[in-house]
C-alpha cells in the first residue's frame, strides 16, 4: 500500500473514532475510551476494524461485547468496570495477551486524569513477569519440539515435522521480545526480525524459503534445544522461588501456584528435572477426598 494510500485511512479511520468519541463522551458512564489493536500501532487496511475498551462505572453490564459502526468501519467495543479494569491490570502478567494488548494501545479520552499514571504503568514489564512469561513460551517451545521430533523419527513425516518447526518461530518470536521487555504483539514476528535476524531466519525464513531435508530438521531440533537452554536461567526463577523451601510439590500445587494446568506446565517442568535443575520425585494422593486408594501423583524438588 503507497503512503498516499495509507493517509487517505487513517483521516478516514481517525475521524471515525472522533465522532464516535463525540457521540459517548456526555454520558457519565464513560470514564476512559482506549484504542487498542492494529489500528493504534500498526498499518491500516480497507478491512481494519476498529478495537476499543470503554472503562465505565461499576454497574451491572448487560453484554461486555458489541460491535458498532462508524462510518462503515467496525468497531468492536469492549466494555469493563472500573474496579474489574484496575484489577484485571494489576493481576495481569508482564507481557500476556491482555497486557500486551492494552500496553499497546493508547487513551483517547478519560475523566479520570489517574488513570493517565496508571496506564504507563502498566505498559511496563518487571523481571519477574519477564520469567514468568519466559516460563510459558520456554513450555510452548518444547511441546512444539517435540512434535517435530515425534514426526522426524516415530512418524517419519518430514513435511508435518517441519509444519511444526515453524510454528516455533512465534513462540521465539515473543521469546525474543519478552527478554527485552518489549509488549508481545500480533506483530511479533516482524519485530523480532529487526532484534535478532538470525535466529529468525533458521527458524522462520528458511522452513519457509524450501523443503528441509532430515538431517537439516534434525540440526534445526538440536539448534532449538540450544536456543531453549540457553534462556534458563531466566524461565527456571518462578519454579525454583516456589521450590525454595525445598519440599516436595506435585505438579498440579505448581501449576496452581503458577495460575496454569498441571497437563501443560509439566512440560517445562519435565524439561528443568531433565537439565538436573530440579530433581523428580512421586507424592501419593487420593483422587478424591472419599477413594480408599491413593496413586503417585509427579512431584518435584529443589535442593541447591
Amino acid at each position: 500500500m503507497n503512503e498516499k494510500k495509507q493517509a487517505e485511512l487513517r483521516v478516514r479511520y481517525q475521524n471515525a473514532i472522533d465522532q464516535f468519541i463525540n457521540k459517548i463522551k456526555d454520558d457519565i458512564n464513560v470514564i476512559a475510551v482506549i484504542l487498542s489493536g492494529s489500528v493504534a500501532y500498526d498499518v491500516i487496511w480497507e478491512k481494519s476494524d476498529v478495537d476499543i475498551t470503554i472503562v465505565v462505572r461499576d454497574q451491572k453490564i448487560k453484554s461486555e461485547f458489541l460491535s458498532i459502526v462508524e462510518d462503515d468501519i467496525t468497531f468492536n467495543l469492549f466494555l469493563i468496570q472500573r474496579s474489574s479494569f484496575k484489577r484485571g491490570m494489576e493481576r495481569a502478567i508482564g507481557g500476556s495477551i491482555w497486557q500486551s494488548y492494552v500496553a499497546n494501545g493508547k487513551i483517547l479520552y478519560t475523566t479520570d486524569d489517574s488513570l493517565y499514571d496508571f496506564f504507563e504503568d502498566i505498559k511496563k514489564i518487571g523481571d519477574d513477569d519477564i520469567s514468568l512469561t519466559a516460563l510459558y513460551l520456554a513450555c510452548d517451545l518444547i511441546s512444539t519440539m517435540q512434535k517435530v521430533e515425534k514426526w522426524i523419527y516415530a512418524r517419519n513425516d518430514l513435511l508435518y515435522a517441519q509444519y511444526f518447526l515453524l510454528k516455533t518461530a512465534e513462540s521465539i518470536a515473543n521469546m525474543e521480545l519478552c527478554i527485552r521487555g518489549i509488549p508481545t504483539s500480533r506483530s511479533a514476528i516482524q519485530k523480532a526480525i529487526s532484534l535478532n535476524p538470525d535466529i529468525m531466519r533458521f527458524f522462520y525464513q528458511e522452513p519457509l524459503e524450501k523443503l528441509l531435508t532430515r538431517e537439516e530438521l534434525i540440526d534445526k531440533v538440536k539448534k532449538l534445544d540450544l536456543y531453549i537452554e540457553d534462556k534458563i536461567d531466566i524461565f527456571k526463577k518462578p519454579v525454583l522461588e516456589y521450590l525454595s523451601d525445598q519440599e516436595i510439590k506435585t505438579a498440579s500445587m505448581i501449576a496452581n501456584h503458577l495460575d496454569s494446568n498441571d497437563h501443560f506446565i509439566i512440560t517445562i517442568l519435565d524439561y528443568l528435572a531433565d537439565k538436573s535443575v530440579i530433581e523428580k520425585a512421586y507424592q501419593p494422593i487420593k483422587l478424591t477426598p472419599k477413594s480408599r486408594l491413593s496413586v503417585e501423583e509427579i512431584g518435584f524438588l529443589y535442593i541447591p
